[in-house]
């Protein structure tokens, strides 16, 4: 594919060159133009066509190596088309733990405690304010009555009602700073993290199962060492067990490579696929990826190459 879109940009490439030199050699003709100029155009078309002619034989030398490689005959006119490993959507963690929210009774009864306190704390900041009532009252005497009409203003003790708000204030963060955050805060988190893979291996079921033939592991290389003339100690593994002796001398078979590898039922491949890890890493890295999906071990079994995952000399599992 790569091999394909350099060789459309040499193309495209050559076509403009192509107008430049046809506008230069007009120009050229009418005496508008210097020879030379007609001749730089006609070398840049010249090097253009080259590159164009390079790249269609890339194209079908690439082609040549994915025809051997794949192992068995394809038309002369097929085409590769890319396309992205589909990957299952997980929910976004907020949603997961909204879930777990809504499941726990433990929580639920946080987040009331929590919104009773709120409400609490609203109710004595409220009574703080000022408040005016309109009063209305009347006197019946056998002459006359008497209607008394009045505005009445309650200002309440500031220092009484603010040590309400404080002592209301400091329940509501006793139970946010102690009972949510700490207790039902680790539990929904260990929740969260234990119903995370459990969201993977839900999104990884729907994969076709791995199909293998054979699987196993072999080492590589290495060399025998003997080791001879040492001093035998004895070693204590935790305070009070008993010494054991420990006799350096020997035989040691050192330097090898371990392999592990698969050889799926359906093989597409023509050669096998080894998978080699970086420096500081093992094979492992190849079986899954840091969230839990599924590695590049098992996404080339299930297409059908022969997988090789190798640890290398003193890493991992080379014994």
């Amino acid at each position: 594919m790569r091999c394909e879109a350099e060789s459309k940009a040499a193309d495209e490439d050559l076509n403009l060159t192509k107008q430049i030199r046809d506008r230069m050699q007009l120009r050229y003709d009418v005496g508008e133009t210097a020879r030379f100029e007609l001749i730089r155009a006609q070398t840049e078309f010249l090097n253009a066509q080259i590159a164009s002619e390079s790249g269609k034989l890339r194209v079908e030398q690439a082609r040549n190596g994915l025809r051997q490689v794949v192992g068995h005959a394809l038309p002369d006119n097929f085409s590769v088309v890319h396309e992205q490993p589909k990957v299952e959507n997980l929910p976004l963690l907020n949603i997961l733990l909204g879930e777990l929210q809504a499941q726990s009774p433990e929580l639920q009864k946080a987040k009331a405690d929590v919104e009773a306190s709120e409400s609490k704390l609203s109710f004595e900041k409220n009574s703080r304010l000022p408040k005016l009532a309109f009063k209305v009252s009347q006197y019946n005497d056998p002459n006359f009555t008497d209607r008394l009409y009045g505005l009445q203003i309650s200002i309440p003790i500031w220092d009484f009602k603010g040590g309400q708000v404080v002592k209301q204030g400091d329940v509501l963060a006793k139970i946010t700073s102690t009972e949510l955050t700490q207790s039902q805060l680790a539990c929904l988190k260990a929740k969260v993290l234990a119903s995370w893979p459990t969201k993977l291996l839900i999104a990884q079921s729907k994969l076709p199962p791995l199909n293998v033939v054979d699987m196993g592991s072999f080492h590589v290389g290495g060399c025998l060492v003997e080791i001879s003339g040492r001093p035998i100690k004895e070693v204590v593994f935790s305070p009070g067990s008993a010494p054991a002796k420990i006799d350096p001398n020997g035989n040691y078979l050192v330097e090898q490579m371990y392999v592990q590898y698969f050889i799926p039922r359906d093989v597409k491949g023509k050669l096998p696929i080894m998978l080699w890890h970086a420096g500081g890493l093992t094979g492992v890295t190849y079986e899954t990826t840091p969230d839990g999906r599924e590695g590049w071990q098992n996404y080339f079994i299930r297409k059908g190459w022969k997988t090789y995952v190798s640890d290398a000399v003193e890493r991992g599992r080379l014994g």
